[in-house]
């Protein structure tokens, strides 16, 4: 239980640490800064799937698919919620950031989603017991 609790205390890192950010106009300054924090939260949220779903207990093939689908789902929920931002209130992350705007940027943050829940089955596949059928051993 001690790394679930190192997991849910990255993801609050990178909450807040995104707050921040978005508080000093950060990705104003940086825009390839939003891609470095969906990586990360990909990765993140992977691992809490594997730690929190028990994921080693499971075929790797379901391993995967599993952080790969809650990587992109919260990514998915962000990526509305930025749309729904800037659509009523005219202010959002987007608006402020010329080159985040369209399509591109939002499939390019899906695709770091999925980089970062692909690192963090590698990480966590590598890392176990030798009882676990890894496709990476």
């Amino acid at each position: 239980m001690k790394s679930l609790a190192n997991v849910w205390q990255g993801i609050y890192l990178l909450l807040i640490i995104n707050l921040i950010l978005s508080g000093a106009h950060a990705y104003y300054y940086w825009p390839n800064l939003d891609l470095f924090m969906h990586t990360t939260g990909g990765f993140l949220l992977a691992a809490w799937g594997w730690q929190a779903c028990g994921l080693r207990n499971y075929p790797w093939q379901i391993a995967i698919l599993t952080m790969i689908g809650i990587s992109l789902s919260v990514g998915w929920a962000y990526e509305v919620l930025e749309f729904m931002g800037d659509a009523f209130y005219g202010a959002g992350s987007k608006s402020l950031v010329p080159l985040q705007v369209g399509l591109g940027d939002t499939l390019l943050d899906f695709a770091c989603d999925l980089l970062g829940a692909v690192v963090a089955f590698i990480f966590y596949s590598t890392r176990i017991s030798s009882s676990y059928e890894s496709p990476l051993k």
